[in-house]
């Protein structure tokens, strides 16, 4: 199997069935495949809310492909990621990201952040994220004793100047 598959899910039952709308593209070369609110979504304004983030089942489930032979050799896995669309990251919501593993099999979910400072609204059917789909190579970590000096050292944020 080298293709992903969606399956719809229950929405309080992540069991298989319901009547979700499936992720989709908007055009054939789209990187990002748009995921659809299921039920009408009221995000308070930050900071408003009894939590500033507001999780939302998605309506569907993904299978991604097995591993391959080569796969197994060079380390690689699948992995999906949700993340914001341009039009809400304009509108003030952001996607906490994630990463979705390989092997899970449950339903998808978002967590949405309203940035502004008034009540924003999704209709059922709206898009509200969308997701993408990674094949990575995992790393595994050694630990050592000591880290070799370079120019850059421990400088982090603004220690090229700008």
């Amino acid at each position: 199997m080298n293709k992903i598959e969606l399956i719809k899910m229950h929405p309080a039952l992540s069991e298989p069935g319901g009547d979700s709308l499936l992720p989709a593209t908007g055009h054939d070369d789209d990187a990002g495949i748009d995921c659809y609110a299921m039920e009408p979504i009221d995000l308070p304004p930050f900071g408003e809310g009894e939590d500033d983030s507001t999780c939302v089942p998605l309506g569907f489930g993904v299978k991604m492909p097995k591993r391959t032979l080569l796969d197994r050799l060079t380390g690689k896995y699948w992995h999906a990621e949700l993340t914001s669309r341009s039009s809400q990251n304009k509108r003030g919501v952001l996607v906490l990201r994630g990463i979705i593993d390989q092997s899970y099999l449950g339903q998808f979910i978002v967590c949405l952040v309203n940035l502004t400072n008034h009540p924003i609204h999704y209709e059922k059917g709206d898009r509200i994220c969308q997701m993408l789909f990674f094949k990575e190579r995992k790393v595994r970590g050694k630990g050592i004793r000591v880290l070799n000096k370079t120019k850059r050292g421990a400088g982090g944020f603004g220690s090229t100047g700008r």
